[in-house]
């Protein structure tokens, strides 16, 4: 059964950055935390879930500071619960949204718009097509995370805001 990934402590994280910054200079490369976290939280070693949550806790110098680092796990815990939340809506596992999909679990699973209001099936459209960025007809977990990120679904879940151009 896999572990729920949960955001360690403040003593927690402090024991874990003296572990994870491999190198000792104060900061975390995209290696150093992809090699902790195989290690330490298998189950998680997902290179695009990790990639996404860097770029989400990074300032834009391709690095985690120690006051990134909390972010970092932030988003890695966000973005793996967004991932179990898509495979939830994705009723025929086929990696994809289809709008009927999409506006049957929404309802389901308690799904808001920005505003707190509960989807109806005219505003479970209205996101559907704004998630479909390629125009595909369908929603892949990249569309899912920009419009879970947009739409402040991060607020449901108690973690920082980020803006959907970090993803």
């Amino acid at each position: 059964m896999e572990r729920q990934f949960a955001v360690p402590s403040a003593e927690q994280r402090e024991r874990a950055w003296g572990v994870w910054d491999v190198d000792g200079d104060g900061e975390l490369s995209f290696g150093e935390l992809h090699r902790a976290i195989s290690l330490t939280f298998p189950e998680l070693n997902d290179p695009d879930l990790l990639q996404r949550a860097f770029k989400a806790a990074d300032n834009g110098d391709g690095r985690i500071s120690r006051r990134e680092f909390r972010l970092v796990l932030d988003y890695i815990a966000f973005f793996k619960r967004m991932q179990a939340k898509f495979a939830e809506l994705d009723a025929d596992s086929s990696g994809t949204l289809s709008l009927p999909e999409f506006a049957r679990a929404s309802a389901a699973i308690g799904l808001r718009t920005r505003g707190g209001i509960p989807f109806t099936p005219e505003s479970a459209r209205a996101h559907f097509k704004a998630m479909d960025t390629d125009g595909s007809g369908s929603i892949d977990f990249d569309e899912f995370a920009v419009w879970a990120v947009r739409y402040q679904v991060c607020v449901r879940l108690s973690l920082p805001l980020i803006s959907a151009q970090q993803i």
